[in-house]
């Protein structure tokens, strides 16, 4: 009776777990779409900054869009 119980136990633990695997993965490094991320007009980055796109750093991190020093610092 324990050890049937056991098995069902780990049964479910394990179904959840499978169900629940593909959403995660769905939900990690998953960039927001581009339509989140519009570009500005010219006249919105300050002078001594330009517009640089969403998209994936250098060492595959993602940046959203944003208005970045001309000199390549944040």
């Amino acid at each position: 009776m324990i050890g049937r119980a056991l098995s069902l136990l780990l049964l479910v633990f394990g179904l959840t777990i499978a169900l629940a695997a593909p959403v995660l993965a769905q939900q990690t490094n998953n960039p927001p779409p581009s339509s989140q991320n519009p570009p500005p007009p010219a006249q919105a980055c300050p002078p001594g900054t330009h517009w640089e796109a969403a998209g994936y750093v250098h060492d595959g991190k993602w940046r959203d869009a944003r208005c970045a020093r001309d000199d390549g610092h944040e």
